[in-house]
């Protein structure tokens, strides 16, 4: 086995020869004689969370219709949905006029208007030490643009969770296997298993998956980068860029769109999300184990060549039926 950095194998998935998840690599205690693997893993928690995006809904379906403008008014720019709110929250609340409208503040205003607070649940994901296994029990090492896997050569995980070990691999439902990862020979992340196939012996779709990163405008960043060597605070920030566009409240969107305008380098973050590069049928009997993840008994590509090779016509075959001429 080749050597590695410590670096390149943090955060690496980590499963036992029979799928079972044994958690990911946290970092490595090195002994006179051995090195250890310390894992981590994580523990989801369901709490529940205030629902922005309903809140603002709600907000702004109860605020009362604008009057029709004179046709001798000076005003011209009926203001939008956003604008009339917030002026409406630093009334009600007696916020000074420059000042941000905060999401506690929407809040503050939903309450005193008698208006229910909208809630969500959500799951946090929170790292847990899992323990440590021992290097020697690595078996294989494998990075792909999904992610990186540490296949070992025991069923650590499974007899720690006294499962019952067999050779044969029992049919499950598409309840059972769908979002699992996939995993080739060489414990090389594929992709996902999207759903059983029936037949006999049935079979398994999976998505073949590659990481997509995407560039995006970073407000964040954006603000560090002008506070505070040219503006004091965000605060006088969003002042000027409220006071140059003409608006009474202004967003990220309005920052970005105002930094644009006055030539200011606009930052960029790398937003990463998996897509399906393909789909790819598999025969039963091309599966080795089935745990948390689907292990299977050949490297991809292989895999990928049969199917491509069975789909292949062959020209030198006969129709079973020809026509009679």
């Amino acid at each position: 086995m080749q050597t590695y950095k410590e670096e390149d194998l943090i955060d690496g998935l980590v499963v036992d020869k029979e799928g079972y998840i044994c958690g990911y690599v946290a970092n490595f205690s090195v002994e006179p004689d051995n090195i250890i693997i310390n894992l981590y893993d994580y523990n989801t928690q369901r709490v529940q969370a205030l629902n922005e995006e309903e809140l603002l809904q709600k907000l702004l379906e109860q605020l009362p219709e604008e009057k029709p403008r004179s046709r001798f008014s000076f005003s011209s720019r009926r203001k939008s949905g956003l604008e009339a709110l917030y002026d409406r929250v630093q009334q009600t609340l007696n916020l000074p006029p420059n000042e941000l409208v905060s999401l506690e503040n929407l809040v503050d205003y939903a309450v005193a208007e008698g208006i229910e607070i909208p809630y969500q649940i959500q799951e946090l994901k929170m790292k847990t030490e899992k323990g440590s296994i021992d290097w020697s029990y690595v078996d294989k090492i494998a990075f792909s643009d999904v992610g990186k896997c540490l296949l070992l050569n025991d069923a650590v995980e499974a007899k720690n969770r006294k499962i019952s070990l067999s050779d044969e691999i029992g049919f499950k439902s598409t309840e059972d296997l769908a979002d699992r990862i996939v995993l080739d020979s060489e414990g090389k992340i594929v992709g996902s298993a999207v759903k059983l196939l029936v037949g006999y012996p049935p079979g398994l779709l999976i998505n073949l998956e590659r990481v997509i990163r995407v560039e995006q405008p970073d407000p964040e960043a954006l603000k560090r980068t002008l506070v505070p060597t040219t503006f004091i605070n965000v605060q006088k920030l969003f002042d000027q860029v409220k006071n140059d566009l003409g608006l009474k409240n202004a967003t990220d969107d309005d920052l970005l769109t105002w930094a644009r305008r006055r030539k200011f380098d606009v930052p960029n973050k790398i937003i990463e999300r998996r897509d399906a590069v393909m789909e790819l049928t598999l025969n039963w009997n091309h599966i080795a184990k089935i745990g948390d993840v689907v292990i299977l008994k050949k490297n991809i590509e292989s895999i990928i060549e049969e199917s491509t090779r069975s789909k292949e016509p062959d020209l030198n075959s006969k129709p079973s039926n020809p026509r009679k001429r």
